[in-house]
């Protein structure tokens, strides 16, 4: 009787041990790998989206905020004007409205329009004095052309001279017809309030 070898047996048994690696393990070691390569892949898109995600929310949080405080500044305006057209109605005083940037104005006692201006509109917002009430705090009289009406030291309207007439440096001035100077001038004394809308 033929008994195997114990070496021979163990030198079949490694044989079938290599023979398995070689046909699961490499197999298995390959799509172990690209399924670690998609997952990373997927968490990396994933990532990204909700970065980008999250980014397109901020933005838009961000333009809605804006938006929140335009809206909130407008309504502090229009309150305030309010409250001001209150105040003139319960003086009995006269008053004038200017939008600067739209270029006209009107002198307002109570509810009624005595007289409408216009002049050339500010160009730049930054010429622009402080939105609100301003107080008339000098008069200067003299030729037509000369007359001027100071509120405070942010604001002055005055006659225009003549088409060759340019602003120079110190406070925002507002250039009107000797018709439009005339009304104001002789309407409004030192007190009188005017309201720049905006």
């Amino acid at each position: 009787m033929n008994v195997p070898s114990p070496q021979r047996h163990r030198g079949t048994e490694n044989g079938k041990k290599k023979e398995c690696q070689g046909v699961l393990g490499p197999g298995l070691s390959l799509r172990l790998r690209v399924s670690v390569a998609v997952l990373g892949s997927v968490l990396m898109l994933t990532a990204s989206f909700t970065h980008a995600q999250n980014t397109d929310e901020r933005v838009l949080l961000q333009e809605r905020q804006r938006q929140l405080e335009t809206r909130i500044d407008a309504l502090k305006q229009e309150q305030d004007l309010l409250l001001f057209k209150k105040q003139m109605y319960e003086t009995d005083s006269k008053y004038l409205l200017l939008d600067l940037f739209a270029g006209n104005g009107t002198l307002k006692y109570r509810d009624r329009i005595l007289r409408k201006i216009s002049f050339t509109p500010l160009r730049s917002r930054a010429q622009r004095p402080q939105a609100g009430a301003h107080t008339l705090t000098a008069r200067v009289d003299g030729q037509e052309w000369r007359r001027s009406l100071a509120f405070g030291t942010g604001l002055v309207l005055q006659a225009r001279k003549d088409a060759s007439d340019k602003a120079v440096a110190g406070p925002v001035r507002i250039r009107l017809s000797k018709g439009d100077m005339g009304s104001l001038f002789y309407a409004l004394d030192v007190g009188s309030r005017a309201y720049v809308v905006r």
